[in-house]
């Protein structure tokens, strides 16, 4: 069961890496036209291949919505002639994929590399929504090598930027919180959207096509499989909109 996922996970990059080096040799060329022509088929097939697997290499921590839009926002900087950005983008997306399987290969990793790989994603999305994605981080001194689930932010980034910044004309704000209290490191996302629906908040799950607790309820189990009642994941959206996911966790340090 693990290999085909690997595989799947493995060519998925290499398209990405591909794509790359395949913009690079065509920039310098300047042959923009074909550039573009040669991606949109490029981003066909992934999107064909992603919605066949259900991009199961990745463990579900990156949702198909995200690869396509990003593939889709290239071809958009590459037909208004945006080499540079064009660029920067497909060089983001492939080392997202390739440190998502490194960590999802894993169970934990430090916080310093988490982090990162939650900043990158949010990196690229800002190519693609400007100045409609607002990204604020606090993040207390001293948490670097904390120890932390692989690929835990990952995916409350993506459910807060895909459903309370990505359908608003005038976007959001998604903010990123961590520091240690006690024996504890907290750990919350948060924006300014609509917020949780009731029942969702109540742990129920009724439409996938809704704010969806999946990715949450996912994260919520592996934290417990790893920490057992010592974590914890609290979802909260206060009267006046907003949504928060706060984790807890027993604090750690990796050892080299």
């Amino acid at each position: 069961m693990g290999g085909p996922r690997i595989e799947l996970g493995v060519l998925l990059y290499l398209v990405i890496l591909g794509m790359g080096w395949g913009a690079r040799s065509y920039l310098d060329e300047r042959d923009v036209e074909r550039l573009a022509a040669d991606l949109k088929l490029r981003a066909a097939r992934l999107e064909t291949e992603l919605s066949a697997a259900k991009i199961s290499s990745l463990e579900g921590q990156l949702q198909p919505h995200f690869l396509f839009n990003a593939l889709h926002s290239v071809g958009g900087l590459i037909r208004s002639k945006q080499s540079a950005e064009a660029l920067t983008t497909l060089s983001a997306l492939g080392g997202l994929l390739r440190a998502t399987l490194e960590h999802g290969s894993e169970p934990e990793v430090d916080f310093e590399q988490e982090l990162a790989l939650a900043e990158q994603f949010l990196e690229i999305e800002s190519i693609r929504l400007g100045e409609r994605l607002q990204v604020e981080t606090h993040i207390a001194p001293g948490l670097s090598s904390a120890r932390v689930p692989a690929l835990l932010l990952l995916p409350l980034v993506e459910n807060a930027v895909k459903y309370a910044v990505a359908p608003r004309p005038e976007g959001g704000c998604v903010e990123l919180r961590a520091e240690r209290k006690g024996e504890q490191l907290h750990l919350t996302v948060s924006d300014d959207g609509p917020g949780f629906p009731d029942h969702v908040l109540q742990g129920e799950v009724r439409d996938e096509g809704e704010r969806s607790p999946i990715g949450i309820e996912n994260t919520r189990a592996r934290l417990a499989t790893l920490y057992g009642e010592a974590a914890s994941l609290e979802l909260h959206s206060p009267p006046g909109g907003g949504a928060t996911v706060h984790v807890k966790l027993p604090f750690s340090e990796m050892t080299s």
